[in-house]
């Protein structure tokens, strides 16, 4: 037997893909005046915010001694290019 390992970002984003405007077009958000865009866009913030707490939280205790200097190799250098790009 076949195991797939799928989560609920997989889902998520398909089931995101159904209902937006390439797929049956119930959920549209280009359509949206700017106070729904902006409420929405702080929504969007708490709820990834929230997320990648909860993904840290998760790790096991030894993850960032095993792992640290990769972390640091990758997080770095793309925080640094994040910020000239919006600076």
């Amino acid at each position: 037997m076949i195991q797939f390992y799928l989560n609920e970002v997989v889902f998520g984003t398909a089931f995101g893909i159904a209902i937006g405007p390439h797929g049956a077009d119930i959920f549209d958000p280009r359509s949206w005046d700017f106070s729904t865009t902006f409420i929405t866009r702080e929504i969007t913030r708490i709820v990834l915010a929230t997320g990648l707490f909860a993904i840290g939280v998760e790790l096991p205790k030894s993850y960032m001694a095993k792992h640290g200097k990769s972390l640091l190799v990758m997080v770095v250098p793309t925080m640094a290019i994040g910020w000239l790009i919006v600076a």
